[in-house]
């Protein structure tokens, strides 16, 4: 009987320590994730979107507002099907939500994974650090 208890109590503490050991394992988080815009204008020549970003107490932010030309404008979906302009153009309608990548590639595996395979993904939208002469919003 007594062997019996010691042999739960040390099965027990091995399992205690296994459990912690797992959970206090380094995860590498993704990198910046993409942002959600709105949809504000499409036509011929290309579309406007705008991101409200979240408001402070303090400071009433202003929208962040982008023109991108379809002609150069990268777009793909969440299951990594590239778009064309006119593929573009007849998806996105004013009110539609799409997501920008931050930077000039798509977003990270880890955040398309929670999206719907259609989902439309604005690339390399942002300016450049170091950009000069750009304009936002015009």
């Amino acid at each position: 009987m007594i062997r019996c208890l010691a042999l739960a109590v040390v099965a027990g503490s091995i399992v205690f320590t296994l459990n912690n050991t797992a959970q206090a394992a380094e995860v590498s988080l993704p990198g910046d994730p993409p942002q959600f815009f709105t949809v504000t204008a499409v036509n011929a020549e290309g579309l406007v979107i705008q991101q409200r970003p979240l408001s402070s107490k303090l400071v009433d932010v202003p929208n962040i507002v982008y023109r991108p030309s379809l002609k150069t404008l990268q777009a793909m979906t969440a299951n990594g099907k590239k778009l064309t302009a006119e593929e573009l153009k007849n998806r996105l309608k004013i009110g539609s939500l799409v997501l920008v990548s931050p930077d000039e590639a798509p977003p990270e595996s880890a955040y398309l994974s929670v999206l719907k395979e259609d989902t439309v993904i604005l690339i390399d939208i942002f300016p450049r650090k170091g950009a000069t002469g750009v304009q936002l919003g015009k």
